[in-house]
């Protein structure tokens, strides 16, 4: 996306934090759920997902915070720094 601006990050790691939230996503919403972006496998971990991603993201003096509606389900959000 051109109008983002460029981070000083490890790709692994942030890829980490990505298919942990997607794969979460995949876990939890029900069969009749919309996931606006999600991956076709199954990978059901031991519920550790949602804490690693947060230390991945605050490694990187970033910030990732979830917003709920009752009913309507809850969207995740990540943000890092901007490089210098």
């Amino acid at each position: 996306m051109p109008d983002l601006p460029r981070v000083l990050a490890d790709s692994t790691r942030i890829s980490q934090v990505l298919s942990n939230l997607v794969g979460n996503a995949v876990k939890f919403t029900p069969r009749e759920g919309l996931i606006t972006m999600a991956k076709a496998s199954d990978r059901r971990g031991i519920g550790l997902g949602l804490a690693i991603a947060k230390g991945i993201v605050e490694a990187h003096r970033g910030r990732i915070w979830v917003e709920t509606s009752v009913g309507l389900g809850s969207t995740f959000y990540f943000t890092l720094p901007a490089a210098s």
